[in-house]
């Protein structure tokens, strides 16, 4: 009986740790191809309850694909995914990205993908953190702005990999 439900325990355990693995890895998106972009916004839609990505929202040159996520029934509510590549380099791959939207949303997002911690950060702090593999990510909640046709006071996660070498 205690080894059933030893190996139970196991089993969830790893279930969960694969599970928060592979999540983990979703997230990552710097030096991924542009490919990679569409299910990466994917994943913030499905974070925030936004209509998926699709091609009537998406504009892309040699430099940038930039994605803009609605919410089914309400247009107030919208976040805008900039995917940067650089372009000296000639290289497909992402380089940065920024994420806009209202700050609400934002906060909200950045607790449900990377810290919920940030939710205690007062609104005109930028909040910083480097994971083990050198990804920054940023986020800024007092930036006033006109965006996109948008204006007002929206937040920002910004994601780059450190320049700093090991």
């Amino acid at each position: 009986m205690n080894i059933i439900r030893n190996l139970r325990l196991v089993f969830v355990l790893a279930s969960t740790f694969l599970f928060f693995s592979s999540h983990g890895q979703q997230l990552k998106i710097i030096g991924k191809p542009f490919s990679a972009a569409y299910d990466f916004a994917g994943l913030v839609a499905q974070t925030l309850k936004l209509n998926a990505p699709d091609s009537a929202n998406t504009k892309s040159n040699s430099q940038k694909m930039q994605v803009i996520l609605k919410a089914p029934g309400n247009e107030a509510k919208w976040i805008i995914i900039d995917f940067n590549r650089q372009f000296a380099r000639k290289t497909d791959t992402i380089e940065t990205v920024s994420i806009t939207g209202n700050i609400p949303d934002i906060v909200a997002l950045y607790a449900a993908l990377y810290d919920d911690s940030v939710k205690k950060m007062k609104p005109e702090a930028v909040y910083t953190a480097v994971d083990k593999e050198g990804e920054i990510r940023r986020i800024r909640t007092d930036l006033h702005s006109t965006y996109d046709g948008e204006q007002g006071i929206f937040g920002r996660i910004h994601i780059l990999k450190s320049t700093r070498t090991k």
